[in-house]
């Protein structure tokens, strides 16, 4: 009979039970052991202040003292990095999630956080959220439908708006309604078309004096075929026309204050063949820049308060008439 030999390297090894650090290593009245075996030594009466599940919880009987410790030792599911930082919040210190860049520790703490009817620190955390929206937008909206945070839901629709809609998949998505995510759509179109629309009334701009592609006299310097961009009655020259065409096209894409601030304007002031218009275009193109940035910010708030509106009227359930006029 032929013996089958087992390779012990190749065969799972349970995690090795260990101590966090501090100030999770010291002597208390309970121990909580995360899921992947790190023991935080804590004291029940900070628990109980913070969570109300935990208050629950510690009112019952707990097992008894562990040989090791000397005191209750309760397993959570919970793994070590997201219990550190839920106890953290917990505790007077300064909790390391503030720092905290990954997402994905963000969003396991927030859970265990609401698992564990932490309000307070739902807060905090919803704050760390706000910060990593800029860069991952799609994903924080998400996550504050999923949990029913009108407000982080709101900073980061327009967050996305720095974007190309609708931007990469997240696996976030199958956690939100297809009206979760039809309302983000909505406010994309609606942003987008408040935008594209910023040169219909252009008083905003001022004088028309202030700029060459007003005011250059050079007969070769002709207005577009079809006058558009008008201002006290004058169209401006064709060059201007054809960029203002892209800033708009670009601002449809990504509808925010930012694109229209860092719109290009070195190329078009450098190949003018005009030399009246290429000695003032870039002066003028800067002080055109910073206006239009103003003014797309004035009409995204507008988009926005429509938006914000609809949404938290969402999160209460009372949103039939407001779904009828954000339509």
């Amino acid at each position: 009979m032929e013996t089958q030999q087992v390779d012990l390297e190749c065969q799972p090894t349970s995690p090795t039970l260990t101590t966090a650090s501090a100030p999770f290593n010291k002597s208390t009245d309970l121990v909580l052991r995360s899921s992947d075996m790190v023991d935080f030594h804590v004291w029940t009466v900070m628990l109980k202040e913070a969570s109300p599940m935990f208050d629950a919880m510690l009112s019952i009987p707990q097992p008894v003292a562990d040989p090791e410790h000397d005191v209750p030792v309760v397993h959570v599911t919970e793994d070590s990095k997201t219990l550190r930082g839920i106890l953290e919040l917990c505790y007077p210190m300064a909790p390391s999630i503030i720092q905290e860049k990954n997402i994905d520790v963000v969003l396991h703490i927030i859970e265990a956080a609401l698992k564990y009817s932490m309000e307070w620190p739902v807060a905090l955390v919803e704050q760390s959220l706000k910060e990593l929206a800029g860069d991952q937008p799609l994903r924080v909206y998400a996550i504050a439908q999923r949990h029913r945070m009108p407000e982080l839901a709101q900073f980061a629709a327009h967050a996305s708006l720095r974007y190309s809609f609708p931007g990469e998949y997240c696996p976030e998505l199958e956690d939100i309604t297809g009206g979760a995510y039809y309302r983000l759509v909505k406010y994309h179109e609606n942003c987008a078309r408040a935008v594209g629309a910023v040169m219909q009334e252009t008083a905003w701009m001022g004088r028309r004096n202030q700029y060459t592609w007003f005011s250059c006299q050079n007969v070769k310097c002709g207005p577009p075929p079809n006058g558009r961009y008008i201002l006290e009655g004058y169209i401006p020259k064709a060059w201007f026309a054809v960029w203002m065409d892209g800033v708009l096209a670009d601002l449809r894409k990504r509808p925010c204050k930012e694109t229209a601030s860092t719109t290009n304007i070195e190329t078009v002031s450098m190949n003018l063949g005009c030399p009246n218009c290429k000695a003032k275009a870039h002066i003028d193109l800067t002080k055109f820049r910073v206006l239009l940035a103003e003014e797309v910010e004035k009409q995204l708030a507008k988009a926005s308060t429509r938006f914000l509106n609809y949404f938290v009227a969402y999160a209460h359930q009372v949103f039939d008439q407001i779904e009828l006029e954000f339509r």
